[in-house]
């Protein structure tokens, strides 16, 4: 990766932090969906989360491995859309937690626009 990419990465990844909430679990039954907006810090950090690692899994089968595109793109983009799905079937089986579809629109975005990232020249 270049250093323009590397710097826009950490860009990124710094956006995605900002006020980012301490969450607190405890207590009994599902968490409150308090706030559960698409705009949501929850959903930012899913977005550039996914963005994040769509381009780091694309990169290192290209870079590591020598893979061609657009197998980078199906490697970057289906390594990440399943960790995603495998989040949400975990947080479903947690009594303080619940399965949220908004989370997996946002890291299907997030996604997107890391495949966009991956398919520049």
């Amino acid at each position: 990766m270049d250093r323009k990419s590397a710097i826009l990465m950490l860009g990124i990844f710094l956006i995605g932090l900002v006020g980012a909430p301490r969450l607190a679990i405890g207590g009994e039954g599902k968490a409150p969906r308090v706030g559960d907006s698409f705009l949501g810090v929850d959903k930012r950090q899913h977005f550039v989360g996914s963005l994040i690692q769509t381009v780091f899994w694309g990169k290192l089968a290209e870079q590591r491995f020598h893979v061609q595109a657009p197998k980078t793109l199906l490697i970057g983009g289906g390594i990440t859309f399943s960790m995603g799905i495998a989040k949400e079937i975990r947080d479903a089986r947690q009594p303080w937690n619940h399965f949220c579809w908004k989370d997996l629109v946002a890291d299907a975005l997030g996604v997107a626009v890391g495949l966009v990232i991956l398919n520049q020249p």
